[in-house]
C-alpha cells in the first residue's frame, strides 16, 4: 500500500499534468473512488457508484464508459453469488442509473435547450473523420458518413493503423512509464480472482478499442492518454503486486532468503519511478516553453489594438481558449479550410482578425503563411516572432 501511494506521487508522464487546470487529477481521484466502490454490495454503494460514474461523464465525454463498467460489476456480483435477480441485480442497477442521472440530467437538459438533443451533434461527427484536421472543419456538417465512405477503405484503415501504433506507444511510455508497462499486466494477472482487476482490464481493453478503431484521431491525439488517468490507480496497485510475485517466486527457488528482499525491491521500484518522473518533469516542465502562448498573444494583442481592434472584435487563432485566457478577447479556432471558408467563418462570428502560427497553420492556409502580403482580401498587419497578423477585408 505504501509503495502504491509513492507510485501515485511519482506518476511518470502524468506528473506534469496533475497540478494543471485540466481534468487529470479529477479523473484519477474519481477512478480510484470508482474501484473502491465497485466491490461493495449495498444499495448505498450502488447509488454512490452511479454518482461517481456521472461525475466522470461530466468530466469527460468518454466517461459514459464507466456507467457500463459499473453495470458490468453489478452483473458479475449477481452471477457469482447467484442471488435473487431483483435484490442483487435489478435494484442495484436502478440505483446506479439513478445516481448517474442525478449528476448528468442538468447537463442533458442544457444540451436539449441548445441542440434539441441530450448529446451535442459534434460527437456523432467525430465518427466520420478521415484525418485529425477534420476536427477544425467549417462548416462542421460537411464531416458526414458519405464523405467518410467516399474516402475509401485504404484511408480509413490507414487512420486506424496509425492510431494503433500511437496508442500502443502511449500504453508503454505514458501509462506504463516504461518500467511499469511490464509490471502492471503481471500484477493484474496475479489479482485476476478479484473483480476489480477483471473490470480494470475490461475497461482498459474497451477504452483502447474505442480510442483506436472508433475514434482513432481524437484517441491517438490525447483522448486515450486523458481517459486512461482513471485507470492509473489500479496500475499503481498492480505494479507492487507483481514485484511481490517475483520475490515470492525467488524465495521458492531459494534466491531471496533475506527478509528485507521485498521492501528493498519495492524501494527500488519507487526509486526507479522517481528518477523517471524527475527526468520527465525536467524535460516537460523546466525545459518547456510553457509561457509561449502568454508571451506571444500578449504582444499580438498590442499589435491588434494599434491597428484599430475594438474589444468586441473576435480573433481567429490556433489556441483560441488560450488567447481568451491571456487577453480577454473572444477567439475562435483557425479552421482547416481555404480562404473562402475562412471569410465565411469571419462573417458569421464577427471575427475580422486572423493570427497564423508557423507550427499550427493548417496545410490549406500554408500559402497564406508563406506569402502574407500577396493574399486577396487579407491585410497583413505585422509579425510577432512566428505569428503573422492579418485583418480580413474580403
Amino acid at each position: 500500500a505504501l509503495a502504491s501511494g509513492w507510485l501515485a506521487i511519482f506518476a511518470g508522464y502524468y506528473t506534469p499534468y496533475l497540478p494543471t487546470t485540466d481534468n487529470f487529477s479529477i479523473y484519477t481521484v474519481l477512478g480510484a473512488l470508482f474501484f473502491l466502490l465497485i466491490a461493495r454490495r449495498s444499495a448505498r454503494h450502488a447509488l454512490l457508484l452511479g454518482l461517481t460514474a456521472g461525475l466522470m461523464n461530466l468530466a469527460r465525454s468518454d466517461g459514459l464508459l464507466w456507467l457500463a463498467v459499473g453495470a458490468g460489476g453489478i452483473f458479475f456480483h449477481w452471477r457469482r453469488e447467484k442471488s435473487p435477480f431483483f435484490s442483487a441485480f435489478l435494484a442495484p442497477l436502478l440505483l446506479l442509473g439513478l445516481g448517474y442521472a442525478l449528476v448528468m440530467t442538468p447537463w442533458f437538459l442544457r444540451n436539449l435547450s441548445i441542440w434539441n438533443t441530450p448529446l451535442t451533434p459534434a460527437g456523432s461527427r467525430v465518427l466520420w473523420m478521415t484525418a485529425y484536421e477534420d476536427t477544425f472543419a467549417y462548416p462542421p456538417d460537411r464531416i458526414d458518413r458519405e464523405r467518410w465512405l467516399s474516402a475509401g477503405w485504404q484511408v480509413i484503415a490507414a487512420g486506424r493503423a496509425g492510431a494503433l501504433r500511437l496508442n500502443l506507444i502511449n500504453s508503454v511510455a505514458a501509462q506504463g512509464a516504461f518500467l511499469m508497462a511490464i509490471l502492471i499486466p503481471i500484477g493484474l494477472w496475479r489479482l485476476r480472482s478479484h473483480m476489480r482487476a477483471r473490470l480494470a482490464v475490461l475497461a482498459w481493453l474497451s477504452l483502447f478499442f474505442v480510442m483506436t478503431f472508433i475514434f482513432p484521431f481524437a484517441g491517438s491525439r490525447g483522448s486515450f492518454f486523458h481517459a486512461s488517468a482513471a485507470l492509473q490507480p489500479m496500475g499503481w496497485v498492480a505494479a507492487p503486486v507483481a514485484v511481490q510475485g517475483f520475490i515470492s517466486h525467488a524465495r521458492r527457488r531459494g534466491l531471496a532468503k533475506n527478509p528485507s528482499a521485498l521492501p528493498f525491491a519495492l524501494f527500488s521500484l519507487v526509486s526507479a519511478l522517481f528518477i523517471i518522473t524527475l527526468a520527465l518533469v525536467y524535460l516537460g516542465v523546466l525545459q518547456a516553453d510553457w509561457d509561449r502562448f502568454e508571451r506571444l498573444y500578449t504582444r499580438a494583442e498590442q499589435v491588434l489594438a494599434q491597428n484599430g481592434a475594438t474589444p468586441a472584435d473576435v480573433v481567429i487563432v490556433a489556441n483560441s481558449p488560450g488567447y481568451y485566457a491571456y487577453t480577454g478577447r473572444s477567439a475562435i479556432t483557425v479552421p482547416d479550410e481555404t480562404l473562402p471558408q475562412l471569410f465565411a467563418l469571419s462573417a458569421r462570428f464577427g471575427a475580422p482578425y486572423l493570427i497564423l502560427e508557423e507550427e499550427y497553420t493548417p496545410e490549406s492556409l500554408a500559402d497564406v503563411y508563406e506569402k502574407p502580403s500577396e493574399q486577396p482580401g487579407l491585410l497583413f498587419l505585422g509579425q510577432v516572432e512566428d505569428l503573422l497578423l492579418f485583418r480580413l477585408a474580403p
